[in-house]
């Protein structure tokens, strides 16, 4: 599956939470504050829309795998 457009998925879904907050990849969301842990939530719904056919187990949807952009690309890289 092509992710190219995964940076703007993710900033889309969290546009009220960055607002005036420039995303980068390496950005720690929950760390930073940003968001919290219950806003993966969020990200989840956003991944399973823009990309037909991703499902990500409740299991999976943990700070680790998806508190940046870079750890997203990482937890999707790791699943092909």
């Amino acid at each position: 599956m092509d992710y190219a457009d995964l940076h703007g998925v993710i900033a889309a879904a969290l546009k009220q939470e960055l607002s005036g907050i420039d995303l980068t990849d390496d950005l720690e969301l929950v760390e930073s504050g940003i968001i919290d842990s219950f806003a993966l939530t969020k990200i989840v719904a956003a991944l399973e829309t823009a990309y037909a056919g991703l499902r990500i187990p409740d299991s999976d949807a943990t700070v680790e795998n998806l508190a940046s952009v870079d750890r997203i690309k990482a937890y999707l890289a790791g699943r092909n």
